[in-house]
């Protein structure tokens, strides 16, 4: 077994929703960043937003490996960067936020 892709949730992932990519890089390191799919919903991520979640938000769940990449999973929580990875045959960039574009 093992992950063979990273992958992560959010707090505004819905069903039937086809999955994404995003860059997570460290806020206080930018060279250490990782490429997870968006691919699940996350509800304390959803209870942790405070507006719409952009890439400016903070709240993300990334799976055991994709975290581990960026820190030591014992650290548990980790400030972060997002950035939407555009995919030119990817139609969900007509849906996405003006400002991930």
């Amino acid at each position: 077994g093992g992950e063979l892709w990273y992958y992560a949730a959010v707090g505004v992932w819905r069903y039937g929703q086809k999955p994404y990519r995003i860059r997570v890089c460290r806020a206080d390191d930018a060279t250490r960043c990782v490429v997870v799919w968006v691919r699940d919903y996350c509800a304390r991520c959803a209870k942790d937003l405070v507006r719409t979640w952009t890439p400016k938000s903070r709240a993300i769940d990334l799976s055991p490996k994709a975290f581990a990449s960026l820190a030591g999973l014992g650290r548990g929580v980790l400030a972060v960067k997002i950035r939407l990875v555009p995919s030119s045959s990817d139609s969900l960039l007509t849906r996405l936020p003006r400002d991930w574009k």
